[in-house]
């Protein structure tokens, strides 16, 4: 199969744009992963109830806990993870 160049600027033009939205897409991400430990940190110090935090992060209680937990079991593995190393 031979290619034109026309197709392949076409081709490089498409991985150019699927970077650019990757790091868009990463960089929301991260933000919401930012939002979401900045509320469990401010239950944990008991500044917030895990009502308003749950509010703020647009979730119920339940999935906010839930949420929570993952992100403490996270933390605990990434500390076991690092000693080793």
């Amino acid at each position: 199969m031979v290619m034109r160049i026309h197709d392949m600027e076409i081709r490089e033009e498409g991985r150019v744009e699927g970077r650019a939205e990757g790091r868009a897409e990463g960089r929301v991400e991260g933000r919401a992963e930012g939002i979401l430990e900045t509320l469990c940190e401010l239950v944990r110090m008991k500044a917030i109830s895990i009502r308003t935090a749950a509010e703020q992060a647009k979730l119920s209680e339940e999935a906010f806990i839930a949420k929570m937990e993952a992100m403490q079991t996270r933390k605990r593995d990434a500390g076991t993870v690092a000693k080793m190393l």
